[in-house]
């Protein structure tokens, strides 16, 4: 959320596009909310017994899915940028030989 807040205090303000969903998201957001709050209550003794462990497990969780979310990304950057060199490089002669085994400059006299 504060990065969401950061980015559109830099963009300048919202477009109408993301103001339209916004203001359906807001109009509705009771619907959202009430039954989590419902929820809460009829588990506050639950909640108060096992804060700790209930603390722990959002915690855990978080950082499980922060750390998946970094690694999927560093694949992605990476297999993304090698298939745009793999664009780039030229084709070899032999196509059964692993291009970095390939001789460089000129080709072999034939």
């Amino acid at each position: 959320m504060a990065a969401l807040l950061v980015w559109l205090h830099l963009k300048g303000g919202v477009d109408n596009e993301l103001g339209k969903v916004c203001d359906g998201i807001l109009a509705n957001m009771a619907l959202l909310f009430v039954p989590v709050g419902v929820g809460a209550m009829s588990y506050s003794q639950l909640f108060r017994n096992a804060w700790a462990v209930i603390a722990l497990a959002i915690l855990v969780g978080a950082g499980a899915t922060l750390l998946t979310t970094a690694f999927v990304t560093r694949a992605l950057i990476a297999w993304t940028s090698e298939s745009e060199d793999r664009e780039r490089r030229p084709l070899p002669d032999n196509p059964y030989q692993p291009f970095h085994q390939q001789p460089q400059g000129e080709p072999y006299a034939q």
